[in-house]
């Protein structure tokens, strides 16, 4: 990336972490509570960001991953001419009672 965007991007982010923090202000919230509360929320996103990146290259499973993540390997095309999704619990129950 080139230095300019990044700094655009830190701006972005910054402005939006002070607009964050102003809103909770004018709602009444102390403006040291907001800050902190902003702050702590984009740490704890960033880390959980970084640890579901971690997991996708390893390839590892974890006993608290979405069902949907799970899942999703499980997902065929029925046929390739009309586009439905099944899973491969919807294909075995077609098999067994013949729908």
């Amino acid at each position: 990336m080139n230095p300019y965007q990044i700094m655009g991007v830190i701006a972005v982010c910054a402005s939006v972490f002070a607009g964050v923090v102003a809103l909770l202000a004018m709602q009444g919230v102390p403006v040291l509570v907001a800050f902190i509360c902003v702050y702590v929320v984009a740490i704890w996103f960033m880390l959980s960001m970084q640890r579901r990146a971690r997991q996708a290259a390893e390839g590892s499973d974890h006993p608290h991953q979405r069902i949907s993540d799970r899942e999703i390997n499980t997902w065929r095309l029925a046929s390739p001419t009309n586009g439905v999704m099944m899973s491969e619990q919807e294909r075995q129950g077609e098999r067994r009672f013949g729908a």
